[in-house]
């Protein structure tokens, strides 16, 4: 059975996912950014796409000196691992 959908509800909808995913890719450049420690990071993290950075992200927490890993104590303060 086919039900009509209404396009502005879709337009809207389609709307919230596309600012929920630029909030999403901000925060990831800022963490990036914040891992990596430098102020050319923003340099190196305006090339990269989001799958990249999630990827180099992963990686810095595993060998970042500073980072706890999750039940080592640090509070919420951590970076979550992402699945």
């Amino acid at each position: 059975m086919l039900c009509r959908v209404d396009v502005d509800e879709l337009r809207h909808a389609l709307g919230g996912v596309v600012l929920g995913s630029a909030y999403l890719e901000r925060t990831l450049r800022a963490a990036f950014s914040a891992l990596v420690g430098s102020k050319y990071a923003a340099v190196v993290d305006g090339r990269l796409t989001a799958s990249a950075l999630i990827e180099d992200c992963e990686r810095l927490t595993r060998y970042h000196t500073g980072i706890l890993a999750p039940g080592e104590g640090g509070g919420a303060g951590g970076v979550a691992r992402l699945p």
